[in-house]
């Protein structure tokens, strides 16, 4: 079991240092982004449309009906008017208005000057171009707003600029956040710098926290700029859209956008002002992903305005020390998980594989829950963290068993015994400590069995006939071992070792007892399987056989015996030198002809055997039938001591 552990430990360190270099290496990202996807498209949303921000969004169809585009100066001061006059708080086009476009110019610029109320949008660009200014009436007046949107590397808007930093050191405002800043300020609640953290925007009651590198699943991202992540939360109610020719046409009932926010954009395709939602989030409900660019605007000034109002807070993120904890705890889980498992089996496979399953759904519910509560901690490091541990230890736990296996398959090739082999492998983590089972004492019944006259007949008979003469009484008298849960330990050519009590060693004194039993009905099988073989002997015209058994049950060693790569199961010690010398000797008497076999018991076996009931002073009904005669004291060859010895009778004797 150590083994396991020590193996644990390494397949931990290694898949640790694994999959947070992947992760360190930003090869996690995009599957971080997307599992983030769908998990935030889960959190609850509004079923209503948004009260506080009304769309506009002109079409190819609408931009067909005009005849024209660009919009002219005066066309844009229509419908700023027009949307004003129908009591909306303020208008944002994000439209690119530059230039001049006539005719209308001078009253447009009077506009500008005029009605603070309205906001335009200019390009930021990218490092290296100009980008696209904005009027130049507009600079300095807090009415222009970069419409810059971030796109992730698979294309995704996922994070919003709040500012951008400008090469002569100044800083330039979002256009959401333009006309956010103007709602607020109408409700009395101005941008603060946080009292804990001075370079965090506080907005009313709630502080943003920026953006940075490697927060939540990103890895070292860029950054620039006051970054926030988008949260959609308006995604599923969308806004209120309004028809642009409706607006155009001063058609709109007054008050019917009262203490709205209206944008105005293109969804014309000519135009390409598209941007990609992530995975899992649908604009209102539809399944399509691509949104026009005013409609991010308008999801991000919504977003704005709920953390000023208090309605929302700012997702937050994970430290680094924790996101990296959670690989290591879920790493060492999936190798603790393996250990449980034990490795490939039929059954352990399957058990795996539900494991692993369940493992994934805790996972992702747990990051769900997280997320539910505006908390971002990735989930695919840790739980690729888990799986890759579970499987990676699982196969080497398998790989250590297969060699295993094979290393005590050297040993099995000699034991012919399954249920010695099974018993090996069982025991496979004591052997392999030293290479060699360790030797363990226990009480054993040992059973010797040999066939009298094999001498004199086996000098007489050609060797193929020997061996099939032999056979025909080994094969059944070693089958009977067995089938009376005894081990065929070793033969002798004419005889055989039998031992009673292993491989599953008896512990008890009943446990002792029983095996003792199953020995001497053994030999009462013996018997009758003799007169048996006899008979087949004497009709194929071959010599018959007596046979002489000795039983004795005494302290042995178990153990495996011989070389390390030539080794055998077998028991050793004074029991078994009692056993033999009990079958071999001369000193008990005995008629062959007419009782061709003889079973003698040590005095050890027969108290076992022959346990007086307490109640009845008879036999044990559980013992065999046959009763027992004692042969006195007798003297074994190299025994010191004389050993009492009882000869079992025959039935009927």
């Amino acid at each position: 079991m150590w083994k396991d552990y020590q193996g644990a430990f390494w397949v931990w360190v290694a898949v640790v240092v694994a999959i947070l270099g992947l992760r360190g290496a930003g090869a996690l990202q995009p599957i971080e982004l997307a599992v983030y996807d769908r998990l935030l498209g889960l959190r609850e949303r509004p079923a209503s449309v948004s009260n506080r921000v009304a769309l506009i969004e002109i079409s190819e169809q609408d931009i067909q009906s005009l005849g024209h585009w660009p919009l002219s100066d005066l066309e844009v001061m229509t419908l700023i008017e027009s949307l004003l006059d129908a009591g909306a708080e303020s208008v944002g086009l994000d439209l690119y208005r530059d230039l001049p476009v006539p005719p209308g110019e001078e009253r447009f610029e009077r506009h500008l000057e005029e009605e603070p109320r309205s906001v335009f949008v200019f390009k930021h660009g990218d490092p290296g171009s100009g980008g696209i200014p904005g009027r130049a009436t507009l600079e300095g007046s807090g009415r222009l707003g970069f419409s810059d949107l971030l796109l992730d590397p698979d294309g995704r808007v996922r994070r919003g600029l709040l500012f951008l930093d400008r090469d002569d050191g100044g800083s330039d405002y979002a256009f959401s956040l333009q006309l956010a800043l103007a709602e607020l300020a109408r409700q009395g609640i101005h941008p603060q710098p946080d009292p804990v953290h001075e370079e965090w925007l506080r907005l009313g009651t709630t502080s943003i926290p920026y953006f940075e590198a490697n927060d939540g699943g990103y890895t070292k991202v860029d950054d620039q700029g006051y970054q926030v992540l988008h949260d959609y939360h308006q995604s599923s109610g969308d806004f209120e859209a309004i028809a642009f020719s409706d607006a155009l046409g001063r058609k709109l009932l007054p008050g019917s956008l009262s203490d709205r926010i209206v944008l105005v954009g293109a969804s014309a395709e000519s135009l390409n002002d598209f941007a990609m939602l992530p995975d899992g989030i649908k604009r209102g409900g539809s399944k399509e992903q691509v949104v026009t660019g005013v409609w991010v605007h308008a999801s991000f000034l919504d977003q704005i305005l709920r953390y000023g109002f208090g309605e929302s807070r700012p997702l937050r993120f994970a430290t680094e020390s924790v996101e990296i904890l959670t690989v290591l705890g879920l790493a060492l889980l999936g190798c603790v998980f393996a250990i449980w498992v034990g490795g490939f089996t039929s059954s352990s496979t399957l058990l795996l594989a539900g494991g692993l399953v369940v493992g994934v759904v805790v996972c992702a519910g747990s990051g769900y829950v997280f997320l539910s509560d505006d908390l971002w901690i990735p989930v695919v490091a840790p739980t690729l963290a888990g799986l890759a541990a579970a499987v990676a230890h699982t196969a080497w736990l398998a790989g250590q068993s297969r060699a295993q296996r094979a290393e005590l398959m050297r040993v099995f090739s000699q034991v012919q015994s399954p249920r010695v082999a099974n018993e090996l492998w069982r025991r496979r983590e004591e052997y392999l400590v030293g290479g060699r089972l360790e030797p363990e004492a226990a009480t054993v019944t040992v059973l010797f069995l040999d066939m009298k006259g094999y001498t004199a007949n086996a000098e007489r008979m050609q060797p193929a006939v020997l061996m099939n003469w032999i056979n025909e009484f080994m094969d059944p008298m070693a089958q009977l071992i067995e089938e009376h849960g005894g081990y065929p330990d070793d033969y002798f050519g004419d005889g055989i070792k039998a031992d009673f009590g292993v491989p599953v060693l008896s512990r008890t004194d009943e446990e002792i007892a029983e095996t003792a039993k199953a020995a001497v009905r053994c030999a009462n099988a013996m018997v009758a399987e003799l007169a048996r073989i006899n008979s087949r002997y004497r009709e194929a015209g071959l010599p018959t056989v007596a046979l002489r058994i000795g039983i004795h049950t005494g302290r042995v060693v178990v153990g495996l015996l011989g070389s390390r790569n030539k080794g055998k199961y077998t028991v050793v010690g004074d029991a078994v030198v009692t056993a033999q010398r009990l079958e071999s000797t001369d000193q008990v008497r005995h008629d062959f002809d007419e009782q061709p076999c003889r079973v003698l018991l040590s005095e050890e076996t027969y108290a076992l055997v022959a346990r007086r009931d307490q109640d009845s002073g008879g036999l044990d009904p559980e013992n065999i039938p046959e009763s027992f005669t004692s042969m006195g004291d007798v003297s074994l060859k190299g025994k010191t001591n004389e050993v009492r010895v009882y000869r079992m009778n025959p039935a009927g004797h």
